[in-house]
């Protein structure tokens, strides 16, 4: 009796694959963080998450695509290939209809997003001065966070929250400038606020600088 051949399965390599990215993604994440970008090399990173050098250059080519991937998921807080506009969370901020509670709930939202973000964009912010792939990455992502700040008031504006005298780009950069995560730290990490505190601030700073009064 001939046995069929076995069917290769690939599941157990992609799981255990995704486990080690995720490490490597987690210790590079740490190790910017401490040591700064320029210092943190990918010898130290490999040997810190127990894998081989040629490993991280296999999954991500280079020390700034791998500072890239370590920012992509720490802005969205998970490696799921979902665009940021089309998460759950995000859709039904947009979906809502009372500018009060559409802030309150991006208050809430960025009490938790800047709190996993705030720490790398402050290096990458200190880092950007003598680093070239700091710098363009920095500029890009600040590009792309003032877009999303375009998005909210956007919103603001299709709703009718918008104060008279503003328009939707300077409603923008006023959201772009109170929602910075840098600005989080300086006022958790550095002055001790809760977390708490702060979504309280961020939304009424928000709300008074940008909604209607009545």
């Amino acid at each position: 009796m001939v046995k069929a051949p076995r069917r290769y399965d690939a599941t157990g390599r992609q799981r255990q694959a995704l486990t080690t990215r995720r490490r490597v993604l987690q210790t590079a994440g740490q190790l910017f963080v401490e040591c700064g970008y320029a210092a943190t090399t990918i010898a130290t990173i490999a040997e810190r998450a127990g894998v081989s050098q040629q490993l991280v250059y296999v999954a991500f080519e280079s020390k700034r695509r791998l500072l890239k991937a370590v920012v992509d998921t720490t802005i969205a807080g998970d490696d799921a290939p979902v665009p940021l506009l089309r998460r759950p969370r995000i859709l039904a901020m947009r979906r809502e209809t009372d500018p009060h509670r559409k802030l309150a709930m991006f208050g809430a939202y960025l009490r938790e997003a800047n709190a996993r973000v705030g720490p790398v964009m402050r290096m990458l912010r200190g880092a950007a001065d003598a680093d070239p792939d700091a710098r363009e990455l920095h500029a890009t992502l600040e590009g792309q966070r003032r877009t999303g700040m375009g998005v909210m008031a956007g919103d603001l504006a299709a709703v009718g929250g918008l104060q008279e005298h503003l328009d939707v780009q300077a409603a923008a950069d006023i959201a772009w400038t109170l929602a910075s995560p840098v600005l989080y730290v300086m006022l958790v990490e550095d002055r001790g606020w809760s977390g708490e505190r702060y979504e309280r601030w961020v939304t009424e700073q928000l709300s008074a600088a940008l909604l209607r009064s009545d």
